[in-house]
């Protein structure tokens, strides 16, 4: 697609991706506070897997 092409596309609508979170995403993770405890969980078991393998 050329530069005009992408122009074209980009204004024909006001978003071409929805502001709101993915529907999906809402129903699995319930609640921000629990997406932030996920990510920190999976943080702290990689730091241990990286502890693990690589000691000092």
């Amino acid at each position: 697609m050329d530069r005009e092409g992408w122009n074209r596309r980009y204004l024909e609508q006001e978003l071409l991706w929805s502001a709101e979170p993915n529907r999906f995403l809402v129903e699995e993770a319930g609640t921000r506070r629990s997406l932030v405890e996920t990510g920190q969980e999976a943080v702290c078991e990689i730091d241990c897997l990286v502890r693990a393998r690589f000691p000092r």
